[in-house]
C-alpha cells in the first residue's frame, strides 16, 4: 500500500504495519516512533489512514535488504525526489560505519538524482 502511496503500484501479497497502542508491547526501536509521527494521512478506502512517508519507507525498505526491498528502492527513488538529507542522517545514525548500506543508499541517489 505504501508503495502505491508513493507512486509505483505492485503486486503484492502483504501488507506492513507499525502500530501504535500504548497497551500492546513490542519490541520497538526509537525510530519507529519517528516513523509513526512523520506519517501522512492517505484516504484508503473512504478511511483516513497514516501512511509512511517515502523517505522512512526507502530507510525501512534498506534496513531488511531483501532483493524486492531493494528493487521497490530503486522504483521509488526512479519517481519520486526525496530529502537526502534525512535519508543520510536517519540511516548513518542508525548503521555501523562500514555497513555496506550506506554505499548501496549513496549510489542510488546519485543514480535517481531529480
Amino acid at each position: 500500500m505504501a508503495m502505491g502511496a508513493h507512486g509505483y503500484v505492485r503486486a503484492t501479497s502483504d501488507l506492513n504495519l507499525l502500530v501504535a497502542a500504548p497497551a500492546v508491547r513490542v519490541p520497538a526501536i526509537p525510530y519507529h516512533h519517528e516513523v509513526l509521527c512523520r506519517a501522512v494521512p492517505t484516504e484508503v478506502a473512504g478511511q483516513m489512514v497514516p501512511v509512511v512517508t517515502v523517505e522512512d519507507l526507502v530507510i525501512l525498505k534498506l534496513l531488511w535488504n531483501r532483493t524486492k526491498d531493494r528493487a521497490d528502492v530503486q522504483a521509488l527513488l526512479a519517481a519520486v525526489a526525496v530529502d537526502e538529507d534525512y535519508l543520510r542522517t536517519t540511516l548513518l545514525g542508525m548503521l555501523p560505519d562500514d555497513d555496506p548500506r550506506q554505499e548501496q543508499m549513496d549510489a542510488l541517489l546519485r543514480r535517481f538524482r531529480h
